[in-house]
């Protein structure tokens, strides 16, 4: 970045120059507008990857908690029904 600025001020320099021929003018603007739009292509490029990191974590978020209740009712569910063979077997023995 500190080199595009000493670069930019020396070109402006001779840009400004009288030796400066057009098409050499016409270069640099050309130049100068592809920085502008390489500096905003990266703006937009950092803002994307973002955004993909964000919904990412979202995504991930979400099926960690699905998956978390999910096992939270089979775990609930195979109580029940270790509870519901035990309380058969004593009765099994029992009677």
């Amino acid at each position: 970045m500190i080199i595009n600025k000493l670069y930019g001020k020396i070109i402006l320099k001779f840009y400004n120059s009288s030796d400066a021929s057009e098409e050499f003018r016409k270069a640099l603007d050309m130049l100068e507008k592809k920085s502008m739009v390489l500096e905003i292509s990266d703006i937009v490029n950092e803002a994307k990857t973002n955004l993909a990191k964000e919904i990412n974590k979202s995504i991930t978020y979400v099926y960690w908690n699905i998956g978390r209740i999910i096992v939270k009712h089979e775990n609930e569910e195979n109580i029940e029904e270790w509870r519901n063979l035990e309380a058969h077997r004593l009765s099994q023995k029992a009677g």
